[in-house]
C-alpha cells in the first residue's frame, strides 16, 4: 500500500512540475509574441510560427548591427580625415597671417619670382 501511495504522489508531483514547465513556456511564448513586431497579428500563432518570426527578427537586428558597425567605422575615419584637414587649414591660416603682416616690399611678387626662377635656371645650365 505504501508503495502505491508513493507512486501516486510521485505522479502527482511530476504532473505539477510538468504543468509549471508548460505554463512557463506558454508565458514566455506570449511575452515573445508581444515583444516581436508584427508577431501578435499573425493569423497562425503556433509556437513554431512565433519562434520563426522571433528568429527572423533577431537575424534582422544582427544585420542592422553589423551595418551600423561599418557606418560607425566610416564615420570615425571621416572624423580623423576632418581633423587632419582642420589642422592643415589652421596651419595655412597662420602662414597667411605671417605673410600678411610682412611689408609689401618683402612679399615676393610674380615678377620677382620669375626673375628668381630665371636666375636659378641659368645657374643650373652653367
Amino acid at each position: 500500500k505504501q508503495w502505491y501511495q508513493r507512486r501516486v504522489r510521485g505522479r502527482q508531483m511530476h504532473k505539477i512540475c510538468e504543468q509549471k514547465r508548460r505554463d512557463g513556456l506558454k508565458s514566455a511564448l506570449e511575452t515573445l509574441k508581444m515583444t516581436i513586431p508584427g508577431c501578435s497579428v499573425l493569423s497562425d500563432q503556433s509556437q513554431q510560427n512565433i519562434l520563426l518570426k522571433a528568429y527572423q527578427f533577431v537575424c534582422d537586428l544582427l544585420r542592422k548591427q553589423q551595418s551600423n558597425k561599418v557606418v560607425i567605422e566610416e564615420l570615425q575615419n571621416m572624423r580623423e580625415k576632418n581633423d587632419i584637414l582642420q589642422s592643415e587649414i589652421d596651419y595655412f591660416k597662420e602662414e597667411y597671417k605671417k605673410l600678411s603682416s610682412l611689408p609689401m616690399s618683402n612679399v615676393p611678387t610674380s615678377s620677382n619670382m620669375m626673375s628668381s626662377v630665371k636666375q636659378n635656371s641659368s645657374h643650373v645650365t652653367s
